[in-house]
């Protein structure tokens, strides 16, 4: 049906290169969660497996939750993907900023994840130190190098060529649970949603009981990008694990649990993915 189909991006010719390591049970894949439970990638099999939350008000109000919608899946799926061959360090975060920096998406105005995954099969996303938010537009957009990565001394800029990052491997779409979930097993996505009243005051309830938001509201078009890290059930009711950037005092711990099935503010509609792939020079 129409809600369950699925549109990827042409693969690049990137050979694999992760390998199922022994200790591993041979039911699992790199990044890939055993298909007989949910999935919650801050905890599975007993360990978080996510980097750290994010927000776009700091240091300064910028609307580039689609920004880090982008970067925070990437360096998310990068570390789920390490993690699995026995790398833990250094914990690797892309810089928003440096695709606000050169409009490789969109801007402190809004943009799109799509358009940095398809962008990325040829435009390398430097580390987050390579370009530090500053949570504003750039006066021009002319991308250069230290657009994208400098290192700075107290009297000079220094523009860096050579820096550490990813580009893409793969990409692509999802539309409907059923989609959603099972690139759920590999890793985290990026949906995006329209944020009503009720779920900007979203919050953590006094209860052994979830708070699963479930408020439906009739909308125009999506307004915001969030990361959808999981999904589960409580009491027989569905619920995704969306991973927000309003800071980690939003919500439980910049975490909602939204109902799963129902399209909920239209967040099941428009999901995409990207496999990154990490250089470090």
């Amino acid at each position: 049906s129409p809600s369950e189909t699925t549109k990827s991006a042409e693969e690049n010719q990137k050979p694999e290169s992760q390998d199922i390591p022994p200790s591993k049970p041979t039911n699992f894949e790199p990044g890939k969660v055993s298909d007989d439970k949910d999935v919650d990638w801050r905890s599975d099999e007993g360990r978080n497996w996510l980097t750290q939350p994010k927000s776009e008000y700091l240091p300064g109000f910028c609307k580039s939750n689609w920004a880090l919608a982008a970067v925070t899946m990437l360096a998310d799926r990068l570390k789920i993907a390490r993690s699995y061959l026995g790398i833990s360090y250094p914990e690797l975060t892309f810089s928003s900023q440096a695709l606000i920096n050169c409009k490789e998406g969109g801007s402190c105005y809004g943009g799109d994840p799509t358009a940095v995954f398809e962008r990325g099969f040829v435009w390398k996303l430097p580390i987050e130190t390579c370009a530090q938010s500053t949570f504003g537009n750039p006066e021009n957009y002319f991308c250069q190098t230290e657009s994208v990565c400098k290192v700075r001394s107290e009297m000079k800029i220094y523009p860096v060529e050579s820096f550490a990052g990813v580009t893409i491997r793969s990409w692509g779409r999802l539309r409907g649970p059923v989609k959603i979930k099972e690139e759920l097993r590999k890793g985290p996505v990026v949906c995006s949603m329209f944020v009503s009243k009720e779920f900007a005051n979203y919050s953590r309830i006094s209860s052994k009981k979830l708070n699963i938001f479930s408020t439906q509201r009739d909308f125009f078009r999506p307004n915001h990008f969030v990361e959808i890290i999981g999904f589960g059930s409580e009491g027989g009711v569905e619920y995704w694990i969306v991973r927000n950037f309003w800071g980690q005092e939003w919500g439980y711990d910049g975490v909602a649990y939204v109902a799963l099935g129902i399209n909920l503010l239209g967040i099941e509609a428009d999901c995409s993915f990207a496999v990154p792939d990490f250089s470090e020079f």
